[in-house]
């Protein structure tokens, strides 16, 4: 249907999307986001299957969703830690600074600070199971805010992030 659609006006890119940065920068974000989502839906399906233990043969999916969970997140948040990076190189030859204190790029250091928490939580604090689970069902709701609610903050008007 797009190819057969032709653009009446060539919009130009602004510059700070022209960068190389960009994409690698928001790519490695969605992939870091599915993982995270995955790890979400694993510690779920572990909550649920936790109320149910003893009955349907529950017993037997409690571990391995929580390992699927914690693998997961384990993936999830290295690509964050990546896509951070990235996102900083990219402020840097967009705008001159690797950090501006943007509400997006603030957004998505507590999304990474929160994630660093669960990890540290999980290995050495020894929060297994359902302690475990819910972290990784409320850190996905940090990511959803990130991801969709910033635009709501009233800082956001003035974020560099946001292209019209």
């Amino acid at each position: 249907y797009a190819a057969t659609r032709i653009d009446v006006e060539i919009v130009r890119l602004p510059p700070a999307l022209q960068s190389g940065w960009f994409i690698p920068h928001v790519v490695t974000y969605f992939i870091s986001y599915a993982a995270l989502s995955l790890s979400a839906l694993a510690a779920a399906f572990y909550l649920v299957a936790a109320r149910f233990k003893g009955r349907l043969g529950a017993d037997s999916v409690l571990e391995p969703a929580l390992s699927f969970a914690h693998a997961s997140m384990t993936s999830g948040f290295v690509l964050l830690t990546f896509g951070l990076a990235m996102g900083a190189v990219w402020g840097k030859m967009a705008w001159g600074d690797y950090w501006s204190w943007d509400p997006k790029e603030n957004w998505a250091l507590i999304t990474w600070l929160v994630y660093l928490t669960i990890t540290h939580l999980r290995y050495f604090a020894g929060w297994h199971g359902r302690r475990y689970a819910w972290l990784s069902v409320a850190g996905f709701g940090v990511v959803m805010f990130t991801y969709l609610g910033v635009h709501l903050l009233p800082t956001s008007a003035d974020s560099l992030h946001v292209y019209q």
